[in-house]
Formats: C-alpha cells, sequence, structure tokens
C-alpha cells in the first residue's frame, strides 16, 4: 500500500521556514546596509580630501576656510 503526503507543509514547517527567511533576509539586508554606509563614508572622505587640497584661495572662492571642511562635508549629519 503507498503513503499518501500531503501536499501543504504543516504549520510548523511553515513556521521554520518563514524564521529562516526572515534570517536570510536579515542578514542581507543588514550587508546592504553596511556596504552602503561604508560607500558613503568613502565618498565623503574623498570629498574632505579633494577641499584639502584645493589653496585658500579655491576655498575662500567657495567661502570655506579649512577649519570649516569637515563640517562642510558633514553638515547634513550632524549640523542640520
Amino acid at each position: 500500500m503507498a503513503h499518501s503526503y500531503p501536499l501543504y507543509a504543516s504549520n510548523t514547517e511553515n513556521s521554520g521556514m518563514r524564521h529562516a527567511l526572515r534570517r536570510v533576509f536579515g542578514f542581507f539586508g543588514s550587508l546592504f546596509s553596511s556596504v552602503s554606509r561604508a560607500a558613503e563614508a568613502e565618498a565623503r572622505f574623498h570629498r574632505i580630501s579633494e577641499l584639502q587640497n584645493l589653496t585658500d584661495e579655491e576655498l575662500a572662492a567657495r567661502h570655506l576656510t579649512r577649519e570649516e571642511i569637515v563640517r562642510h562635508v558633514f553638515r547634513d549629519i550632524y549640523y542640520s
């Protein structure tokens, strides 16, 4: 006599699968967030370097002093 198996998963199996998927999606979401933050930080430090390489006259034309460079680059995060 052949066994017949249900074509659906039990609530316990569904719950376990949902938990596993949440963990996988959570991991990749965290990974993407970390990579995104790292890319943003790299872009900001690159901008700081660009501004530091300008002469005082070039900075003055942009209404900046050397002391204001970091504040300028991070103004949307810390000084808004």
